[in-house]
């Protein structure tokens, strides 16, 4: 059961609170911050290659419980955290030092959404939607403070974090303290935030999460959970995980179609890779992270749009490659999927190598997606596909 302490109800002993408290007594992991090659880097937290920040900070033991409860301008009665600090190494003094929170796409949301303020539910054991009426906050010592409101889609400016001074390195120090609104009362559960930092003299940070628990006793749950909101954290039909809804996806959703262990395409979330997931990459595709307006929100071209880019998209190839073979297999290979497209005009990705990956497997894989869709036979015309029956 976490200890709660009643902090003084205005700003100026809460911070003063929380000084005191983290220089006596520093507890929990750190961001351990330190300059390489004139670049910021973060360490001490949980690697993590799957998700989008390559480091986690989150606590697994009572040191994750909250500091106290205060009330904070602009979210009222909060529950505050004081964990992670940092242990600053290797910068100037006055070389500045902030915290800049991420907004991202959340991969199971369809129209894509971002978000700054993320939720984990430990009843359904699943990333969800952040409790309308629980704000996070980010203070630091002076009392400035950033909020991350839930359906908050663009991220606040950053807050400063220190100056930093010699006073401020080589030890583990509570700069920042985090805060939960509580004035109605919230669910419990992982609360979290991506983040990275930055300076005036150097460049920033690769990006981290943070993660805090608000009343999940059992303190094994809050490494899955972290994992878990990391993971959300891409573009729904992002399936490779590189912030864009490309071809590339739809060979990890093709490769993995029917696991129920392997579940990088599942963007249902029911446990599976399925038609539904197909369809989620299909209604996403083209779309792209951060918003760029000439990648962003791009439609599934249509076949008859695209007929004549095909067409000279095949004529390139075959300039660019050599080889009496090689021409037969992609005039060949085209030649099928033009027809195709003519007689289905729906459903074909347009970036398939007409060879090799693509080429030689292409009429297998939309048979097979037919097949799980419940045709009954395919309308595909292979009977100029060396190979094919």
């Amino acid at each position: 059961m976490r200890n709660i302490y009643r902090l003084p109800f205005f700003l100026a002993s809460f911070v003063t609170a929380v000084l005191c408290a983290s220089r006596a007594v520093a507890h929990g992991i750190p961001i351990q911050l330190e300059v390489v090659g004139n670049v910021l880097s973060v360490g001490g937290g949980i690697d993590d290659s799957a998700g989008f920040a390559p480091m986690i900070f989150v606590q697994d033991d009572e040191e994750g419980d909250p500091f106290g409860e205060a009330s904070i301008p602009g979210l009222g009665p909060s529950i505050i955290w004081q964990v992670p600090g940092f242990e600053i190494s290797g910068m100037d003094e006055h070389s500045g030092l902030y915290i800049e929170v991420l907004s991202r796409p959340y991969f199971f949301s369809n129209p894509s959404e971002n978000r700054v303020h993320w939720y984990w539910n430990p009843e359904s054991q699943r990333v969800g939607n952040s409790p309308a009426d629980n704000s996070l906050g980010i203070i630091n010592v002076s009392g400035a403070s950033i909020t991350l409101s839930p359906g908050d889609e663009v991220a606040p400016p950053p807050l400063k974090v220190a100056e930093p001074l010699a006073s401020d390195e080589g030890f583990h120090n509570h700069l920042l303290a985090y805060a939960l609104s509580e004035s109605i009362p919230p669910p419990a559960g992982a609360y979290g935030f991506f983040a990275r930092l930055k300076s005036d003299q150097y460049a920033p940070s690769e990006p981290f999460l943070v993660v805090l628990n608000d009343s999940v006793f059992d303190y094994g749950q809050m490494i899955p959970a972290a994992l878990a909101i990391n993971a959300a954290a891409f573009l729904p039909g992002d399936y490779n995980h590189d912030d864009r809804v490309d071809a590339a996806d739809y060979i990890v959703w093709r490769k993995t179609l029917g696991s129920t262990t392997t579940l990088a395409a599942d963007a249902s979330g029911n446990q599976e890779v399925d038609e539904a997931d197909y369809t989620i990459w299909r209604s996403n595709f083209g779309d792209a992270y951060p918003t760029n307006g000439q990648l962003n929100g791009l439609a599934v071209p249509e076949a008859s749009s695209w007929a004549l880019l095909v067409v000279g998209l095949v004529c390139v190839v075959i300039l660019y490659v050599g080889g009496r073979s090689s021409l037969e297999c992609r005039w060949r290979s085209a030649g099928a999927m033009i027809r195709s497209w003519r007689m289905n005009r729906r459903d074909y990705p347009w970036r398939a190598r007409f060879c090799g990956e693509w080429g030689g497997n292409f009429l297998d894989m939309e048979k097979r997606r037919r097949s799980m869709a419940g045709e009954t036979r395919s309308r595909l015309d292979t009977s100029t596909v060396e190979g094919y029956p």
